[in-house]
């Protein structure tokens, strides 16, 4: 992975963003000064598209980042809390012909539904053509606080919740998916949010 100190030979590269990896991005693709518009018309428009999967979405970062600076990218936004009108909003107008939104439990995100969810937008698109994967773990059980809150991890970071002891399976099952996947499409990039505590220590 390249990191934000490594400021050369970025060109025609798109920042993730956490902003420590970066993803190639064919130059006719960049939304600037060439393409100011929203020109990804799918199906009718013949360029390759670039899907990319935002499990867990929230405020729809990843989905928002790839839709603005790539006018091919489609992006499918999942998240069992957040509905397609609340999440929407956070997706500039222009943009939302090429946003889908699933409210649903990330632990049913296969790599079967995948592939369906790919081909159902275009049958001629593979999952090769998946870029990347973005996933947000429940990031309000991987805390060990307790103060005016339940507490959700004994000090050596076990679950001692239903709610965190939930969040942990759900977390189990969506990285087991994603080793699947990335065996069946290595060159798919995915990215975990990893936050420092006694739950991950490094």
């Amino acid at each position: 992975a390249e990191r934000a100190s490594d400021t050369t030979s970025l060109e025609n590269h798109v920042w993730d963003p956490g902003g420590y990896a970066v993803l190639p991005v064919e130059s006719s693709n960049l939304i600037g000064s060439q393409q100011s518009t929203d020109n990804a018309k799918f199906p009718n428009n013949k360029q390759r598209q670039r899907f990319i999967l935002d499990i867990c979405s929230g405020t729809c970062a990843a989905s928002k980042f790839h839709l603005e600076n790539d006018s091919n990218a489609i992006a499918i936004a999942v998240d069992l809390h957040k509905s397609r009108d609340w999440s929407i909003r956070f997706i500039q107008k222009p943009h939302r012909t090429r946003f889908i939104h699933l409210q649903m439990d990330a632990k049913h995100v296969t790599v079967v539904f995948i592939e369906h969810l790919i081909t159902s937008y275009d049958s001629s698109a593979t999952l090769s053509q998946l870029a990347a994967v973005y996933y947000s773990p429940c990031c309000r059980t991987l805390s060990r606080a307790s103060r005016n809150r339940p507490r959700y991890r004994r000090e050596d970071g076990t679950p001692c919740h239903p709610l965190s002891i939930d969040a942990d399976n759900n977390m189990n099952t969506v990285i087991a998916m994603l080793e699947k996947l990335t065996k069946k499409q290595p060159t798919i990039a995915c990215f975990i949010e990893n936050p420092l505590s006694g739950v991950f220590p490094s």
